[in-house]
């Protein structure tokens, strides 16, 4: 009777005191009156930058305290997270979701976010920096948004997001990014990376301006704009933008790989970006796509569509595996740079496993036509990739029309076979045809060069 009397009196305690801290967190005090225009639980908050570090402490203050689903106005001028000379990197956590909108007036960024990027954890080649925004979203519904903002100088990575229920990037502006907190090591810049089987919802980036390999010191082993790594987004957009870097600039890898995550429609949109690389990739990370779209499950169709692509130097244009691709109406430019071509423009299937994780042997039920190829590589036009082992290519149910012009690009070889593919309809015009796959196992129709 005594216990049950005391589990009564621990229980009554425990309900005040989460009533106290609920109310606590919604009524938590503005700490900075002159600068912050609101009050926690608001779905509003209107933040004016000071130009040194409590800048960030008051937007993650607004991130903690903001109404789920609400917005938080950042003002025109430079919010301080640190660079890591004078003041120290900060990264904001974001535990909610909401928006965070900047002034833009026109062309131009007026809100600027400078620095972010504190060192948290252990990573490939030591500690690996948080990124200006870390999402860890458990128990919120809403997408985290970021709009209208200019990042500078941040460290490794724009947004880091661990969990999420949706995201979405837009008209946003990129430049100036550093490849670590200990500048003799150089590894991973991207500026937008999702990453883990919690990363759900959609996922967005349209309309931005991304303008990257601006670095004092050496280029980053790996570089990108944007990378999703066995996450569970459902539909993906890449839209809209204009990307400039030094190594990649889209790579969607292995997304979906959870069969309980796929519970909805998906599809995967890369569109309308105006894309420029300079192949400059580092010894340490092998491979280097404009365009990277690999080992995707679930996947109701992939369109890479109306691109405009210049890649110069090392590398490839694109690479390719898995299902229910349309990739028509791309430009493929491919330019010299220090005396190196690109190895060739398209690589399809034939991967390894990248991080344990199968990066997709093969191409299958995809449409490829209407694209057209400028310039010259070296290597190879179209390369199913032989792979091996457990790897092999075997891709299937595929028409593509490689066109009368990527035979223009002088590869050693235009059109590349690999022995396991089979019932696949090749047109187009070529000058060399490897074909390793057996008699009789696709259907080509295709023409020599005059």
């Amino acid at each position: 009777m005594y216990s049950r009397f005391l589990c009564c009196v621990f229980a009554f305690v425990l309900m005040c005191f989460l009533f106290v801290d609920s109310a606590f967190a919604l009524t938590m005090p503005n700490p900075d009156k002159e600068n912050i225009s609101g009050s926690g639980g608001d779905a509003i908050i209107s933040i004016n930058p000071r130009g040194d570090i409590l800048d960030y402490r008051n937007v993650q203050w607004a991130l903690d305290y903001v109404k789920a689903g609400g917005t938080i106005k950042l003002g025109a001028g430079t919010f301080n997270f640190g660079d890591g000379k004078d003041i120290p990197r900060k990264t904001a956590w974001v535990r909610k979701g909401c928006k965070v909108v900047g002034v833009k007036e026109g062309a131009i960024w007026r809100t600027t976010i400078h620095g972010g990027g504190e060192v948290l954890l252990p990573g490939v080649g030591g500690a690996l920096e948080g990124g200006t925004f870390r999402v860890k979203l458990e128990d919120d519904d809403h997408p985290f948004i970021l709009e209208n903002l200019w990042f500078r100088h941040w460290s490794c990575e724009v947004v880091f997001i661990l969990a999420s229920n949706g995201f979405e990037f837009r008209s946003c502006r990129i430049t100036d990014a550093t490849n670590a907190a200990d500048p003799s090591k150089t590894r991973f810049v991207h500026a937008l990376w999702t990453q883990g089987p919690d990363a759900k919802g959609d996922f967005i980036a349209d309309n931005n301006l991304v303008e990257m390999g601006q670095y004092d010191g050496p280029l980053a082993e790996d570089e990108q704009f944007m990378g999703i790594f066995t996450s569970n987004h459902d539909n993906i957009r890449i839209t809209n933008n204009t990307i400039i870097t030094t190594d990649e600039a889209i790579e969607i890898l292995m997304n979906r790989i959870d069969p309980n995550a796929a519970t909805s429609s998906c599809e995967i949109v890369v569109a309308n970006n105006k894309i420029d690389v300079t192949g400059t990739p580092g010894p340490r990370w092998g491979g280097s796509w404009a365009i990277l779209v690999a080992g995707n499950l679930n996947v109701d169709k992939v369109r890479i569509e109306n691109n405009d692509v210049t890649k110069r130097g090392e590398g490839w244009g694109v690479g390719l595996s898995g299902d229910n691709f349309n990739i028509t109406g791309n430009t493929f430019r491919f330019e010299e740079h220090n005396g190196k071509l690109s190895i060739g423009a398209i690589t399809i299937g034939g991967y390894p496993k990248l991080a344990g994780q199968e990066m997709g042997a093969s191409f299958n039920n995809s449409v490829i036509k209407d694209n057209t190829f400028e310039g010259k590589v070296d290597e190879s036009g179209l390369f199913f990739m032989h792979g091996g082992g457990e790897y092999i290519n075997e891709s299937k149910g595929n028409t593509i029309d490689i066109g009368d012009t990527l035979v223009n690009l002088g590869a050693k070889t235009t059109l590349t076979l690999s022995k396991g593919i089979k019932d696949n309809t090749f047109r187009g015009t070529f000058e060399t045809l490897t074909d390793d796959a057996p008699n009789d196992k696709n259907t080509l129709y295709l023409k020599p060069k005059k």
